[in-house]
């Protein structure tokens, strides 16, 4: 698939597990900061069965994510549309878990995503552009969520499992604008790999319930 020049160094950047990314002191820290935002408004996202809370975000910690992801990718980030939100994956919505084939449209530029793996009571792999990582823990996820598709596979969650993580999304100064071209390919390859999940885990189901 051949994109414009402006949106290519998106693509370069090749999705990667960043190891060990808080002290145990930060990771402490940054659940007091969750809970700190907690003003009992936490939406609930039906369609994928998580609880979603905005964080106003502190120092150190806009900080220590931009050193993490500059050791990788030249970032020159607008610190005023930084995006931190916490979302808890649990049974406990009223819906099962879930997170299929998607790009991501909350925001209106191209974006540099962390994806940062807190508490969990089980393990749940991530797929971006075809390749499957397997995440743990205090452990970030970086890639583009506006130019690489990602999802995970459907796994069951009991009554009382949950999975939390940090989601951060960061934009340049110079922020890569969202043309036409990019919708239609993304809005495209969106709904191939869409059909793909359907038949790996819905089809056989309805076939065999």
């Amino acid at each position: 698939m051949k994109w414009p020049k402006k949106d290519k160094p998106y693509f370069d950047l090749k999705p990667q597990i960043i190891p060990n990314f808080f002290s145990e002191l930060e990771y402490k820290g940054l659940y007091e900061l969750i809970e700190k935002n907690n003003f009992g408004k936490d939406e609930c996202n039906e369609p994928m069965g998580y609880f979603s809370r905005n964080v106003d975000i502190e120092e150190p910690y806009n900080q220590i994510m931009l050193d993490k992801i500059n050791a990788i990718y030249p970032l020159d980030s607008d610190p005023r549309k930084h995006m931190f939100v916490y979302n808890r994956y649990t049974w406990k919505t009223g819906y099962p878990p879930v997170l299929k084939p998607h790009f991501d449209t909350m925001i209106d530029a191209g974006s540099i995503t962390l994806t940062i793996i807190l508490d969990t009571t089980l393990d749940w792999n991530i797929i971006a552009e075809d390749e499957e990582f397997e995440v743990k823990s205090n452990q970030a996820f970086l890639f583009s969520g506006t130019h690489h598709l990602h999802w995970r596979p459907k796994i069951e969650f009991g009554p009382d499992d949950y999975y939390d993580i940090f989601l951060c999304q960061f934009l340049d100064k110079d922020p890569v604008e969202l043309t036409e071209q990019y919708w239609d390919e993304m809005v495209s390859n969106r709904s191939e790999k869409s059909t793909d999940w359907w038949r790996q885990y819905e089809y056989g189901q309805i076939q065999n319930p």
